[in-house]
């Protein structure tokens, strides 16, 4: 069968979506990750601290970073994380000097983004789900800047040292105690030819990055080498803190618009229980991811629009949780539903729906079963059957 097209009203027009394809959901996991990289680092600088003045603040920058993990405080905790991570720093009570500046850039670019976005504390039981949250498009600008000259410094830097030009740096680094695979020592004796041309190439690739960070025209592949090359590192070399600052800047110089939506050629059904709480808030979580109306429009389970697009022989088969149909007029059940939905979102949703799809239905399905048959104990139920939304929201909804 073919989908019918929708008899609903048009929602109202809308800001249009950032450019760089980040909206509140996918920003708040980009924050719940640079709270949990500062909280780590803090909690490891705590345990090996060697003063009781270094453990006790890094023992406080570990609680903020983890306040800020879970949400809380809003801006003013940025600012007072950022304050105490530069202060302990410039005098001297904080040992990690490159991590630091790292972090403080990050903090401060994350300080520079408009408060509450979706699936932040700030965000919980507002009306609008997304409420017109963008991401300012001058922070990704200016990340890529901060990132594009930290590489040009560094290459400039190996290319200026002799020992760097002639591979001995790198042999010595890969030698050294902070190799950690077989990998690092085979490469360290490939001869002192291969590891000067490695060495060259290592600081012409980051100056190629820098020129890419600044111009724009190949940021997606200079990201793409940038994680390459990070993950390389891993495997070479002994984790430092260093090396995890540099991670921190990543949330701002990715794009979520790098990774398309999967493509229809109209906004498809998905079909809610509306007496199920969880159901409210995936449809609030859809609507805020999707706040153009362009992958999705909903309606209630045993409804008319239901009635008139799921055959009648189907309908008894069909969960009372989540049902999407698609353009196709397939109906999509459990854990297929979800990860469809997630992968008409695009973006970091849709990474999410890949890596879902690895997982055999035969697993994710009972998985989705266990949680469904809990969701009215751990979810109050909703008063009406569509939730609790501002006007421009309505015309997204069929009876």
């Amino acid at each position: 069968m073919t989908l019918p097209p929708s008899p609903g009203a048009s929602p109202a027009p809308q800001p249009g979506p950032s450019a760089s394809g980040w909206t509140g959901g996918q920003y708040s996991l980009g924050r719940a990750a640079l709270a949990a990289a500062l909280t780590l680092h803090f909690w490891a600088t705590w345990i090996a601290a060697r003063t009781a003045l270094e453990g006790a603040t890094a023992a406080a920058l570990a609680v903020l970073s983890a306040c800020l993990l879970l949400g809380f405080g809003g801006r003013p905790l940025v600012w007072v994380t950022a304050f105490s991570l530069g202060a302990a720093a410039a005098s001297g009570t904080y040992p990690h000097l490159q991590f630091s500046a790292y972090a403080l850039a990050a903090l401060l670019l994350h300080a520079a983004t408009p408060p509450a976005p979706f699936g932040s504390y700030g965000a919980f039981g507002r009306i609008d789900p997304a409420a017109g949250w963008r991401f300012p498009e001058w922070v990704g600008r200016l990340a890529w800047l901060l990132v594009g000259l930290e590489c040009a410094l560094r290459a400039g830097l190996e290319l200026a040292d002799p020992a760097w030009r002639s591979g001995q740096a790198l042999s010595a680094l890969l030698e050294g105690p902070a190799a950690r695979s077989a990998l690092a020592q085979r490469l360290a004796g490939l001869g002192p030819g291969f590891l000067a041309a490695l060495a060259w190439s290592a600081a012409l690739l980051k100056l190629a990055f820098a020129v890419a960070a600044v111009s724009g025209r190949w940021r997606a592949p200079a990201f793409a080498l940038l994680l390459g090359a990070s993950l390389l590192a891993l495997a070479l070399l002994e984790f430092t803190s260093e090396g995890l600052g540099r991670l921190l800047l990543l949330p701002f110089v990715f794009r979520p618009a790098w990774i398309p939506p999967r493509a229809a050629p109209r906004p498809e059904l998905l079909f809610y229980d509306g007496a199920c709480g969880l159901c409210h808030r995936a449809v609030r979580f859809l609507l805020a991811e999707d706040d153009q109306g362009r992958a999705l429009r909903f309606a209630p389970l045993l409804g008319e629009r239901f009635r008139e697009v799921v055959p009648a022989e189907l309908q008894a088969a069909l969960p009372d949780s989540l049902v999407l149909v698609t353009h196709e007029g397939e109906a999509l059940d459990k854990s297929r539903a979800v990860l469809y939905a997630l992968a008409r979102l695009g973006g970091l949703w849709r990474l999410l729906s890949w890596c879902g799809q690895a997982l055999p239905v035969a697993l994710a399905d009972p998985l989705y079963d266990a949680i469904a048959r809990i969701r009215h104990r751990l979810f109050e139920t909703p008063e009406e059957a569509c939730p609790l939304l501002p006007p421009h929201l309505r015309g997204r909804f069929d009876p």
